[in-house]
């Protein structure tokens, strides 16, 4: 008989916790939840559920960066903007509260 993990090469591979509250904690932190109000509902030390979420977020960075393509190349110019929206607190100086939006776009030359 031949055994095999289906955990293998998943963040779930040599986890502690029962694959199903480690789902709940994800469930839980994607319906806005902070680790304070998990850490309480599924009876866990905060620390435990920051460990297993911080394992996440590296797994989908990973995953993330290694399936971006770098932007430009030959004959390809890549424009860069910024912006702010916000609104002014009060109608008052120049202090705009909100946040910055950054954005890169691939411009191919026309071939001359």
């Amino acid at each position: 008989m031949i055994s095999y993990n289906i955990l293998e090469n998943t963040p779930f591979k040599g986890a502690k916790l029962k694959l199903w509250k480690i789902i709940k904690i994800y469930d839980c932190w994607l319906y806005g939840m902070n680790v304070k109000d998990i850490s309480f509902i599924l009876k866990l030390n905060k620390n435990t559920v920051t460990r297993y979420l911080r394992n996440l977020e590296i797994c989908i960075a990973d995953k993330y960066y290694n399936s971006v393509e770098p932007l430009g190349g030959d004959n390809i110019i890549v424009e860069i903007d910024e912006s702010k929206f916000g609104k002014v607190k009060y109608h008052r100086g120049q202090i705009v509260e909100g946040v910055w939006i950054f954005g890169m776009i691939e411009v191919r030359k026309k071939e001359e």
